[in-house]
């Protein structure tokens, strides 16, 4: 593949060196000028921004334009204007979170925006009985796994059917997305899988609420079944809290 990778952000503008300043002072970081017609700043963990010098004026509104992630949005705002950006109408609340609209100095629009602190990440467990501890039931696990999450090559005493519902799951050299399914007969190995990105929430219907917890497991000396109600563990099992 001859491409490798996005190089840079480049925005069109009046005065690089003064916009330079501005952006530098919005990530707390040092502008780069080259020279009147050319600066840049390195966005800490994220890519470079750079501001070139061009003799026309802007017009209309961006076609691409910055998200600047902050855990406040009021607050941040309030430091931005204080550097020289102006606010554009008010916070606005869509499906991922919020977002307010700024201008920078030259009157490019950029949005400070912030998202929802994600769930804790673990293991629920619906058993599908009146009772909770009815061993015999079919009971379904809802299993959170966070990015690079590795659920450690394991099988169950009983039938499972298992279902991603959100993120990404990498299993058997596959990469499954919400929809896809996944079946396992009592003792069927299967595993390691590996949390996306985005992390990985997948639902798991049991045959029987003892096969929760009665699972099988390589070791040195072949495979041998452990009972997660007695606290007896595998040795690669990361838990979920």
């Amino acid at each position: 593949m001859a491409v490798r990778g996005l190089d840079e952000v480049v925005i069109d503008c009046a005065d690089p060196s003064a916009l330079a300043r501005f952006w530098a002072n919005v990530f707390g970081v040092d502008p780069v000028v080259t020279d009147d017609r050319w600066a840049y700043v390195d966005v800490p963990g994220s890519t470079t921004v750079a501001f070139q010098k061009v003799p026309e004026a802007k017009h209309g509104k961006n076609r691409l334009h910055l998200d600047v992630l902050v855990d406040d949005i009021p607050a941040e705002a309030d430091r931005l204007l204080s550097l020289g950006a102006a606010r554009v109408g008010d916070v606005c609340t869509d499906a991922p979170g919020q977002f307010q609209v700024m201008l920078d100095p030259e009157g490019n629009e950029f949005c400070v925006v912030s998202y929802p602190a994600p769930e804790p990440n673990g293991t629920r467990i619906f058993v599908l009985s009146d009772r909770d501890d009815d061993w015999d039931a079919p009971a379904a696990v809802m299993l959170e796994m966070p990015p690079g999450y590795v659920l450690f090559r394991h099988a169950h005493i009983c039938h499972r059917f298992e279902v991603v519902v959100k993120g990404s799951l990498e299993a058997g050299g596959r990469i499954l997305r919400p929809g896809d399914v996944m079946t396992a007969t009592p003792g069927e190995m299967y595993g390691p899988h590996t949390a996306g990105p985005m992390g990985c929430t997948t639902v798991e219907v049991f045959g029987s609420l003892e096969g929760v917890f009665r699972v099988i497991a390589e070791t040195d000396t072949g495979p041998r079944e452990y009972d997660f109600r007695a606290g007896d563990l595998p040795q690669n099992y990361l838990p979920l809290m």
